[in-house]
């Protein structure tokens, strides 16, 4: 009888543990595709798509007269500036540039479960940008 309890607790504590497999994935998978907007003000919105090999940054303004909309892809290793990726865990993304002998950094933090984005750039202390988790990008 004693063995057949432990054999109940054991199943017990099995079936009832966490499952982990979501915390280790990494930011870039992910948030793949998830679209984070921040507004600006009532006129101006910025959005970021994070994919596996880069970002797409994209802009809404609406001048009162005519919308404008503007997006553009940057892959990670592309331009004249490349991109490096330091961390790339679960709620965490820190990526660095040198461009002509500045060393920038921006590290991108997920919170909300998993619904607020926040940028803090090394070169604008005390300066962040909130965006939150949209099912679509302000315009197409």
């Amino acid at each position: 009888m004693k063995k057949l309890l432990y054999l109940f607790l054991a199943i017990t504590f099995i079936s009832c543990s966490d499952d982990d497999s979501e915390s280790n994935t990494p930011f870039l998978t992910q948030y793949n595709d998830v679209i984070w907007v921040e507004t600006y003000d009532e006129t101006t919105d910025y959005w970021l798509i994070f994919e596996t090999n880069g970002v797409t940054e994209g802009k809404r303004y609406d001048d009162g007269s005519e919308e404008y909309c503007d997006s553009e892809f940057n892959g990670w290793s592309s331009g004249p500036c490349p991109i490096n990726i330091i961390d790339n865990s679960r709620d965490l993304l820190v990526a660095e540039s040198e461009c002509e002998g500045v060393v920038y950094t921006v590290t991108f933090t997920v919170t909300n479960s998993g619904n607020t984005l926040t940028a803090v750039y090394s070169d604008e202390t005390g300066y962040s940008e909130v965006y939150v988790r949209r099912n679509s990008v302000p315009c197409q």
